[in-house]
């Protein structure tokens, strides 16, 4: 009798949570499908709204519409900040992740998959605005959290050690990093169908690795294409592709190869636009990268042009005095004085001065 009643208590507790997230999830539908029915010029939505326009109207609107329903609430600024950080738009990213994780907290943080999800995507977007301690941090809680929750599902734990490991090569902390890989590459066989994706993952990994620790950009130039061939077959136009091959190219620059990394480089760009546009971070980072290459063949006129490109897109997405901003106009001072444009490389140093003052 005993065994029945805890069991019939475990069902209803199970069947009270099923209840509860199908509630959330119609409410957030409901919320969503309003607001993409705003950026519909046949519904009397403005004709050339686009995706931001639409996020940032569900912004304002989302205390109201949600009003006395905390969880739904931080779960749907949860979903809102990682729309905003997938298009590289990464002010609106940081509050509303943070305010899902705050609001999250104060309602007991019982949920220990929602907030490891959380601090997943908290770790993304603290690796988006370079803060690796904090990306490291964020990814180590995320893996905790998934390891003592038996619900936990196997390709959650492989991206938090993934990010762990990416973040720790940024800090060149390549001891941990290469135990942190190695936990996720023990963990790769279990993966299912949908997620065989993240061994390329790892090769992507071992392939920084080999270049950041070792110095031996001929093998991380072949785990690159690993990766890369691995992710095109799954999907020919996916971003990740496109990320594994902008590495690839690195490392083809620095084994010499020049003209066989601009060919590399050039197709990334093509597949960051086809999934991304112009306007995205990554855009922008494989395009200076490829600006790296122009500068090494003396094409400076090139390099200026591609920079130039470069700072537009990044101011736009994280301001003129961020940091990032900031470096790619001195790289573009640089290359101007390189050429002989004293006078363009003394009105960049100028327009730069107040910021660096500032800062």
């Amino acid at each position: 009798a005993v065994t029945a009643t805890y069991q019939a208590n475990v069902i209803a507790r199970e069947r009270d949570r099923a209840e509860a997230e199908g509630a959330k999830s119609e409410a957030m539908n409901e919320f969503l499908s309003e607001m993409l029915a705003s950026a519909d010029p046949w519904t009397g939505g403005e004709y050339d709204a686009t995706v931001v326009q639409a996020l940032d109207a569900a912004v304002l609107q989302i205390d109201d519409a949600f009003e006395g329903q905390p969880e739904t609430e931080a779960s749907m600024r949860a979903a809102l900040g990682k729309a905003y950080l997938g298009l590289g738009k990464l002010e609106p990213a940081t509050d509303q992740i943070g305010r899902a994780i705050q609001m999250h907290l104060e309602q007991g943080g019982n949920n220990d998959l929602q907030l490891a999800a959380l601090k997943l995507t908290e770790s993304k977007l603290n690796q988006n605005l370079n803060e690796f301690s904090a990306a490291i941090e964020s990814a180590a809680e995320a893996g905790r959290l998934f390891r003592k929750t038996p619900d936990a599902k196997t390709h959650d734990l492989v991206n938090s050690y993934h990010l762990q490991t990416r973040n720790l090569l940024f800090a060149q902390k390549y001891g941990e990093a290469d135990s942190v890989l190695t936990l996720a590459e023990a963990l790769t066989p279990r993966l299912d169908e949908d997620h065989r994706n993240l061994a390329a993952v790892n090769f992507s990994l071992r392939a920084d690795l080999a270049s950041a620790r070792d110095g031996d950009a001929a093998v991380a130039d072949s785990l690159s294409r690993m990766a890369y061939d691995f992710a095109r077959a799954i999907d020919p136009d996916g971003g990740e592709a496109a990320t594994y091959l902008n590495n690839a190219a690195q490392y083809h620059s620095q084994s010499g190869d020049y003209e066989g990394a601009l060919a590399d480089f050039d197709l990334a760009l093509e597949l960051y636009e086809r999934r991304f546009g112009t306007d995205h971070p990554e855009y922008a980072t494989c395009l200076e990268n490829r600006g790296g290459v122009l500068y090494q063949l003396g094409r400076t006129d090139e390099t200026f042009e591609a920079l130039n490109q470069v700072r537009d897109i990044r101011a736009r997405n994280l301001g003129k005095a961020h940091i990032d901003v900031v470096r790619t106009g001195l790289n573009m001072g640089a290359v101007a004085s390189r050429a002989g444009n004293y006078e363009e490389a003394l009105a960049i140093f100028e327009e730069l001065k107040p910021i660096l003052i500032e800062a």
